[in-house]
């Protein structure tokens, strides 16, 4: 109790000089006055409480009710404070913020936040940023450079081919860095996402599609196409129902079959494409010496193709050409297979370190030209998102071979809060 009698003491109120009340020899409270006070370490404690305006003595001081007091989790430091670890506690740690916090700066328990290892995080995270940035600039400033070359007419070669002087100029490496290529009029890429894709007729009349009649009675029609080889890809669609099976046959250079197992009682139609593959394209010309179409039945005869239909789309062609040659194949227009060491897509969360698996590449000329490999792109650990590595390997006859692997970089779930420790004090009569 307060020497004034308005009220009592907090023991952290109590100061030298104060007056408070103790009890007498005869058990009488009397006002004594503090003279000192001093630490005696830590001990165990007692909440005590009494009812009303009841009071007990203790340690020769008369007192009023014991109770435990939380530590304020708003603490206000002035000055020096020298620890081994300073922890924001459990009403920080569980603010929405906790959420985007690695699991690498929190306390042991994953209930509190070190800020020593946020701190040092922090920097970390800033100086990653620092760097992406100024790469980021140097890439700018390196595209503009090529952008006023363009512009300039700056970038050319001797030949008047755009895509000739494409592979010998920077703007065919920056489309390398993307996984595209360009070389000998060929663009290749990883993946090619279109709305629509249309067959076009070359100045010869040729084109990777068309559409034949097998005449009633037959069952054979021979189709002539420049672009066919014996390692293209045909794919066949009747446009009316057909008795018995068919298949594709005789594939030679500049030519097909498709045959049907049982000869129709009526005239039956279909339309192919033609899909050429990788490295056989380029060895593939078109040389008509007839603009009109030839398509031979089963029967031997050679019967003329039916007339066009009328359709919206101008630039597919509806028949093949009559004659076609294909120029022999140059020594090695193989590209090297590249392959992917480990998965194509990968997931690591931020801050993880990343080692990239890598990848071989195997040409069927020049064998093993793994160490040959050319890797563009690069994963920032510290930054959530998707980032791409390419990975391209060139032959000596100038092919490329490629392929890419994803890696997403997420930011993990925040660890589960601990269940609160029971803070009952135990109240000793």
């Amino acid at each position: 109790m307060r020497g004034d009698k308005k009220g009592w003491y907090k023991v952290s109120d109590l100061v030298v000089g104060a007056e408070i009340a103790v009890p007498s020899k005869t058990g009488e409270m009397i006002w004594d006055e503090i003279v000192s006070i001093r630490p005696v370490g830590r001990e165990q404690v007692y909440d005590i409480e009494v009812e009303g305006t009841h009071n007990f003595v203790g340690n020769g001081i008369f007192a009023h009710n014991t109770y435990v007091l939380r530590a304020n989790t708003m603490l206000a430091v002035e000055g020096e404070v020298h620890a081994d670890s300073f922890v924001a506690p459990a009403p920080f740690a569980s603010s929405t913020l906790m959420a985007e916090i690695p699991p690498s700066v929190l306390t042991a328990d994953g209930a509190g936040v070190d800020l020593y290892k946020l701190s040092t995080y922090n920097l970390s995270v800033t100086q990653a940023l620092a760097a992406a940035l100024a790469a980021e600039d140097a890439r700018v400033a390196s595209l503009e450079t090529r952008v006023e070359a363009l512009e300039s007419g700056a970038v050319s070669t001797a030949t008047s081919s755009l895509l000739s002087s494409l592979s010998t100029t920077s703007l065919a490496s920056a489309f390398s860095s993307l996984s595209a290529f360009i070389k000998d009029g060929l663009a290749q890429f990883g993946s090619l996402v279109a709305d629509r894709f249309v067959a076009a007729t070359n100045s010869a009349g040729t084109s990777s599609a068309g559409s034949v009649t097998v005449l009633a009675g037959n069952t054979v029609a021979q189709i002539n196409n420049a672009y066919m080889a014996t390692s293209t890809k045909v794919f066949v669609t009747f446009n009316s129902p057909v008795t018995g099976n068919w298949y594709v046959s005789d594939k030679t250079a500049g030519s097909f079959r498709v045959v049907l197992s049982t000869a129709q009682t009526a005239d039956t139609s279909f339309d192919y494409f033609l899909v050429q593959t990788a490295g056989q394209a380029t060895t593939t010309t078109a040389t008509s010496t007839d603009s009109g179409p030839s398509v031979t039945q089963g029967t031997g005869m050679t019967a003329p193709a039916p007339a066009p239909a009328t359709t919206t789309t101008t630039t597919t062609t509806t028949t093949t050409p009559a004659t076609a040659t294909s120029t022999p194949p140059v020594s090695d227009t193989t590209p090297p297979v590249v392959t992917l060491a480990g998965a194509a897509a990968m997931e690591i969360n931020v801050g993880d370190l990343f080692t990239d698996p890598g990848a071989t590449a195997l040409d069927d000329t020049d064998g093993d030209i793994t160490s040959g490999i050319v890797v563009t792109g690069t994963v920032d650990t510290m930054t959530a998102g998707s980032y791409t590595l390419s990975y391209s390997a060139t032959d000596a006859a100038g092919n490329i071979g490629f392929a890419s692997r994803l890696v997403t970089v997420v930011i993990p779930a925040p660890a589960p809060a601990p269940a609160p420790a029971d803070t009952t004090a135990t109240t000793t009569p």
